[in-house]
């Protein structure tokens, strides 16, 4: 899946593009592609540690605006039901690529960093040239570039899929900071590289076969599956066997590849604005949620580490796994079963920015899409988004 805070990989190859909600914002976006080619910086940091972790920390903000133009790019002119096909494949290539980088470069980060750093600088400048190659987006979609423009960055914003991806990546990345130390003291870092590889593998081959089933859950039911298999991922952990640390891997990733898929295509069709500004709103849900985990997973790990008692952290994290969620759905209200139409192959729609009403006024909102698109829509879209 889509990393927060992860070393940026050859992005995966994009889908036909075509017209749009909000494609012409995708190419303006794209122009930020050539902070992709920032492990160059890393040349100069080779012998001071400061400017390497500029470096790292200039690396991972040239991954935060290229991921969502990414995943922008991959779904324009695509109808909702091939949606999540697209977007799992994207999710399948850049998991892959996650998974393959490590392997090729392991052997040479220690002995010859140079020569490595200079060949991803080289492969990413050449990922940047060959966006010249990629079809145009449609740059006549409405106006809603400008309609954009002087908004605020959280306008439009469906806060139920926004607040659930915060907390599905707080979860998660439990397993992603904490499981190295707590898997090395058990077995060794072999049979951890090969825990990781497995959850890679899985999301490359599992998400897109049942992405079409994802896509067709209903909403409720999709966050139910998913922190439920974080849970049970996260109490088989706590065994600390080899066997355990394999199998909870695979349970935590089979939650993780409904919800974060199930998340970003709710989040597509309840919020109003541009694909691009929907996807970057998600990962910006992500980023809180992975500091948030390792501000206060840290200290919990920290806690049950002095007391001689580290499985207890995992029994702790699939504790939150089922009652956070319920404690959300209860603070807003449930989510209404208005994935029905989705469930049901329906196209599901957005709401027209003047026809929102207050914030305060949430289950009118929610009535409307009940009722499917509007007067205003045309096939289930707000024109000129």
């Amino acid at each position: 899946m889509v990393r927060t805070g992860e070393l940026p990989t050859v992005p995966p190859r994009r889908g036909r593009s075509g017209r749009a909600r909000g494609a012409r914002c995708v190419p303006a976006v794209f122009r930020d592609r050539r902070l992709r080619s920032c492990p160059g910086a890393l040349l100069a940091a080779l012998r001071w540690p400061p400017l390497a972790v500029g470096a790292l920390v200039l690396t991972c903000c040239g991954a935060a605006l290229y991921l969502p133009a990414n995943k922008a790019y991959l779904v324009a002119g695509v109808d909702e039901e091939r949606r999540p096909a697209f977007l799992s494949a994207g999710n399948a290539a850049l998991n892959a690529g996650m998974a393959v980088g490590p392997l090729v470069a392991g052997p040479f980060v220690l002995s010859s960093p140079g020569w490595l750093f200079a060949t991803v600088t080289a492969l990413f400048a050449a990922v940047t040239a060959g966006h010249a190659l990629l079809p145009a987006a449609a740059r006549g979609a409405g106006s809603t570039g400008a309609e954009q423009r002087g908004r605020g960055l959280l306008t439009g914003l469906a806060p139920l899929p926004f607040a659930a991806n915060a907390l599905a990546f707080y979860l998660y990345f439990h397993f992603q900071h904490y499981l190295a130390v707590y898997a090395v003291e058990r077995a060794s870092g072999a049979f951890y590289s090969l825990v990781l590889l497995v959850c890679f593998a899985l999301v490359v081959v599992v998400q897109p076969l049942a992405s079409g089933l994802i896509g067709r859950m209903p909403y409720p039911v999709a966050l139910a599956v998913g922190f439920a298999g974080l849970a049970a991922g996260m109490a088989v952990l706590a065994a600390g066997t080899r066997p355990a640390l394999l199998a909870g891997g695979a349970l935590i990733t089979a939650g993780d590849i409904v919800l974060f898929l199930k998340n970003d295509l709710e989040a597509l069709r309840r919020s109003t604005g541009s694909d691009a500004a929907v996807f970057g709103r998600q990962r910006l849900a992500a980023g809180l949620g992975a500091c948030a985990s390792g501000l206060l997973g840290g200290q919990l790990y920290g806690f049950v580490e002095r007391a001689g008692h580290t499985g207890w952290f995992w029994l702790l994290a699939a504790a939150q796994c089922l009652l956070l969620p319920a404690l959300l759905l209860a603070v807003r209200g449930g989510p209404r079963p208005d994935s029905g139409a989705d469930a049901r192959g329906g196209t599901g729609h957005r709401d027209h920015p003047g026809t929102r009403g207050d914030p305060g006024d949430r289950d009118d909102r929610d009535d409307r899409d009940d009722r499917g698109a509007t007067a205003d829509d045309t096939d289930g879209r707000v024109p000129g988004r």
